[in-house]
């Protein structure tokens, strides 16, 4: 009678969950940079945009969709492996949508920006982005990040000015976006260098120094270019410095080890001609200068190799330099909300923060004050979830004046 019951029930509900699915709508995926889901939702996504496949598949919508929810998907799926997933059990996976897309699409602008993008290390990748760029559309949205990380990374800097150029007259990011990697770049010293991970602290800074002819001087290296020995050998020719040149085979070996020793090359021949290395705070900790002291100044780190003044640097940045009106006014319809955006205005304040007490140390609490309700409504007016509010509520509180 159990079984009975339960195969009577199963029954009863397979009409509901055939309608449950079928209200799966697929949607555009947009860079995770705009906003993020979780990996159900992106596995659901997937799986929307396959169906499509199948009913056309010279869909070209429904390639590049599927293609970007299953790489979402992947990368979040691996980023924690203790569910003890199975990467080879997914299907259609990436590296088999990629052989179907060849198939269905070839010789169109999505399948070759997609192999491109996906197989970057190997040698038909070049092949494959630069048939992409004679096939782009009028206007490819946010594709031209993909396109600049091209041209930057295979070491193309001649080609990176009108691509940036034409980004910024095509393309908008949002006010926070801009801002905090202006405020980045403004307070450097001349012919700084400044390293920066991550697409959202990187691109951003080409398009103010392309599109807006702010700081061209500053030469932004993407971390990447660190752990790719061509890559950095390439940045070094174009800062004009020697070449990195190390024989001692366990720095060779050890990763961590490995890119504190470049950076601290960098320090030393920079310095050679007066110029400061920068490093973002959003950088990996593991990229620290072998024996340099890195030195907050608000936003960013300097490495120097002789001690100065770095919190009245700091100081003055708030006081004279930073654009902040945006942590004081809420997104009033006409800038767009990106996830990646509202983590930059996260990091603003909890980077700004501890300067609080380093006011009231000065005798200054006044400024202290003043900063304190800056920040305090920035964070109010923050687009994140729970755990980040409390984050920042708990420093602003360690910190108040």
């Amino acid at each position: 009678m159990r079984h009975t019951f339960i195969l009577s029930l199963l029954i009863a509900l397979l009409p509901h969950c055939k309608t449950a699915a079928q209200t799966i709508e697929p949607q555009d995926i947009k860079s995770i940079l705009v906003e993020k889901h979780d990996p159900s939702w992106y596995r659901m996504q997937q799986q929307a945009w396959h169906k499509e496949i199948l009913s056309n598949p010279r869909n070209e919508r429904a390639w590049r969709n599927c293609y970007e929810a299953t790489r979402y998907w992947e990368k979040m799926i691996k980023a924690v492996e203790s569910d003890g997933l199975n990467m080879q059990e997914i299907h259609p996976n990436s590296d088999s949508l990629m052989t179907l897309m060849q198939k269905s699409i070839p010789n169109t602008y999505t399948f070759h920006l997609c192999y491109g993008r996906h197989y970057a290390d190997r040698p038909e990748a070049k092949q494959h982005m630069e048939e992409a760029i004679r096939l782009m559309p009028e206007n490819p949205g946010m594709d031209y990040d993909i396109l600049i990380s091209y041209l930057w990374l295979s070491g193309q800097y001649d080609r990176l000015p009108n691509m940036c150029r034409r980004c910024s007259e095509e393309t908008s990011y949002p006010l926070k976006v801009l801002e905090y990697n202006y405020n980045q770049l403004v307070t450097l010293e001349r012919n700084a260098v400044i390293i920066c991970d991550g697409d959202i602290e990187l691109i951003p800074k080409l398009l103010l120094q392309h599109g807006l002819d702010i700081r061209t001087d500053v030469e932004v290296v993407p971390a990447a270019f660190l752990w790719h020995e061509k890559r950095f050998e390439r940045i070094c020719k174009r800062l004009n410095i020697a070449k990195w040149q190390e024989s001692d085979s366990t720095i060779l070996r050890e990763i961590d080890q490995n890119i504190a020793s470049k950076l601290a090359h960098l320090v030393d021949e920079l310095r050679k001609d007066n110029r400061t290395l920068y490093m973002s705070c959003s950088a990996p900790p593991l990229l620290a200068p072998k024996g340099k002291t890195l030195r907050s100044e608000g936003l960013v780190l300097s490495c120097k190799d002789e001690p100065y003044d770095n919190i009245a640097r700091a100081f003055q940045n708030v006081e004279l330099h930073y654009e902040l009106g945006y942590l004081r006014k809420p997104n009033l319809g006409g800038d767009d909300v990106w996830y990646a955006g509202e983590l930059l205005h996260y990091n603003t304040i909890l980077l700004l923060a501890p300067l609080m007490q380093k006011y009231v140390e000065k005798g200054m609490r006044d400024k202290a004050e003043n900063l304190y309700y800056l920040l305090k409504k920035g964070s109010t007016l923050l687009q994140l979830d729970e755990k980040h509010f409390r984050n920042l509520e708990g420093e602003l509180q360690k910190n108040k004046p």
